[in-house]
């Protein structure tokens, strides 16, 4: 299992823990200092994911920077349709959930991709019966949608990081994928397999 998988399901067991405190922590933020401050938060929770990311991904071809734009500006887009501004962070939570728990599969980056997603799916859901199980929470199955939401998100920007490090003239042909996971330090025992 690779250092990235792992963080991935630390991750996701961060995400459902939270469902029992995030709603107060939320609460208490809001009773101490104001609404508006919670809302500046979370777009700077999407905008420091966005730097990290672009930092993160190093040299790449300008298509892929333009690619990433444009998956962003998208991200953006779906964030402002939303009516109540809290729901934003589910795109950030779950968005680096599916960054984390993609991984490319021997059968192709949409395997990867909806390996992501489901596991996104799967986590979401769990985060909201937990919640409707609580007397102070609910669980809503619109959170779930965008849950899946933020982890395709996610798991679309791990894609295009993997095809920009396949394509990458200092690792070779893309079908050397070990190689590539050598040289990114996530190349796991394959004893245990």
């Amino acid at each position: 299992m690779t250092v990235r998988q792992k963080l991935a399901g630390v991750w996701a067991v961060a995400l459902i823990l939270s469902a029992t405190f995030l709603r107060q922590l939320l609460e208490f933020v809001v009773r101490y200092t104001s609404r508006e401050l919670v809302i500046v938060m979370i777009w700077g929770s999407f905008f420091a994911l966005g730097v990290a990311y672009f930092l993160h991904m190093g040299r790449v071809r300008w298509t892929g920077m333009v690619l990433r734009g444009v998956c962003f500006c998208a991200l953006l887009l779906v964030a402002l349709s939303f009516d109540i501004p809290e729901e934003r962070m589910h795109l950030v939570k779950y968005g680096l959930l599916g960054y984390l728990a993609y991984w490319p599969s021997s059968r192709g980056a949409l395997v990867g991709f909806f390996r992501a997603v489901g596991i996104a799916l799967v986590v979401a859901s769990i985060d909201e019966t937990v919640q409707y199980f609580l007397p102070y929470r609910y669980g809503d199955l619109r959170d779930v949608g965008f849950g899946v939401l933020g982890g395709a998100f996610g798991a679309t920007f791990a894609g295009i990081n993997d095809t920009d490090l396949c394509r990458a003239k200092s690792l070779g042909r893309c079908e050397d994928r070990d190689a590539k996971r050598e040289l990114e330090g996530d190349l796991s025992d394959r004893t245990d397999r």
